[in-house]
């Protein structure tokens, strides 16, 4: 089997277990004041592992996807960047770049992707990698959007992306056509497991008197809505913070908050509380050095980013492989070899 069935192979597995239970309840926002911008995550899934990965600038990529007769997506890395990884090195769950874009994912069960073209195509994770590689700006991945297509692994997801400068924009592929909401259509800078035009009208009944509790999508996205509009006083992470216990559910896995003005990142996860913090300056690396990651439950609060050690193969697999192992698949943990080799296949062209 290629490296490539491998991939598809491994996520379809980590979806298929992961939907039903939890793929409803993610929750991603942007907060502001005073100039100042934060963006939080909340990922909510069936596993908790993962890796905060650091990827160099530089890397010529070749994108994996599932049918011969796509032509895969090719870019250059031109921005270094921060991910959370979950199942290996470039199919990220989220992450930002050292010019302060934010790409988050959630699940949306109403996507229907576009149907196949001439198009190059690019999977629905590494989707995520293609921008933060590329782009600096909400305006730049909006404008450059539609020269690709999305040929999904699995994934019925769509994304949110904000910039440093607080623009935001949610990116759906619904009816088999890519959707943008931005500005004003977005209502808020906020983003669930509904389409944006749902939330909307979510927002506008909640205006008039409509209840907002619980754990469901709508409910999540008019309470982060609220708080983002009006964030409590205080240090603009403490408040995001707040926001994401505000949001958390029984599937909760990991809280994120990046500042893309500052380039830093802070985190916990279920498994470790201490809230841990990079700066992605620090990190940033060109492709003639290595890769380097740290493990997300990684102990100890404070600032982690001494900490983080090359991303080896070995390292790459073994992620791979607890992953698997947590899924109950076994006889899935063959294709981590190939999946953990991909990576290599990359040149580096502009250390």
């Amino acid at each position: 089997m290629n490296v490539k069935r491998a991939v598809i192979g491994i996520v379809a597995v980590v979806a298929a277990l992961g939907a039903d239970a939890t793929a409803s309840a993610c929750t991603t926002f942007r907060m502001e004041r005073g100039g100042d911008v934060v963006v939080g995550k909340s990922y909510d899934w069936s596993d908790g592992g993962g890796l905060v990965v650091a990827n160099p600038r530089g890397l010529a990529k070749t994108a994996l996807v599932m049918d011969p007769r796509d032509e895969p997506a090719t870019w250059t890395a031109k921005y270094a960047s921060v991910t959370f990884n979950q199942y290996g090195r470039e199919l990220p769950n989220g992450g930002m770049n050292e010019a302060g874009l934010v790409v988050e994912v959630m699940w949306l069960q109403e996507t229907a992707w576009e149907l196949r073209d001439e198009r190059p195509a690019v999977n629905e994770l590494q989707w995520i990698q293609m921008q933060l590689d590329r782009f600096a700006t909400t305006a730049e991945v909006v404008r450059h959007a539609r020269e690709v297509r999305v040929a999904p692994v699995y994934g019925a997801v769509h994304w949110l992306v904000c910039d440093a400068a607080g623009a935001c924009a949610a990116l759906e592929v619904l009816d088999r056509k890519l959707v943008v909401t931005e500005g004003a259509a977005l209502a808020a800078p906020v983003l669930t497991n509904d389409t944006a035009a749902a939330s909307r009208a979510a927002l506008e009944r909640a205006a008039g008197g409509e209840a907002a509790t619980g754990p469901g999508s709508l409910a999540r996205y008019v309470r982060a809505a609220r708080r983002a509009a009006a964030p409590a006083k205080g240090p603009l992470v403490a408040a995001a913070m707040a926001t994401l216990d505000d949001v958390r559910t029984s599937a909760t896995q990991w809280n994120i908050v990046y500042e893309p003005k500052r380039g830093r990142v802070h985190f916990r996860t279920r498994a470790e509380a201490a809230v841990k913090t990079l700066d992605l300056k620090a990190l940033a690396r060109g492709c003639d050095e290595e890769a380097v990651a740290l493990d997300i439950d990684a102990a100890d609060a404070g600032d982690a980013t001494a900490r983080f050690r090359p991303v080896t193969r070995a390292v790459n697999r073994a992620r791979i492989v607890e992953s698997l192992g947590k899924l109950g698949r076994q006889g899935m943990i063959g294709l981590a070899d190939r999946v953990a080799a991909y990576p290599e296949g990359m040149r580096c062209e502009a250390p």
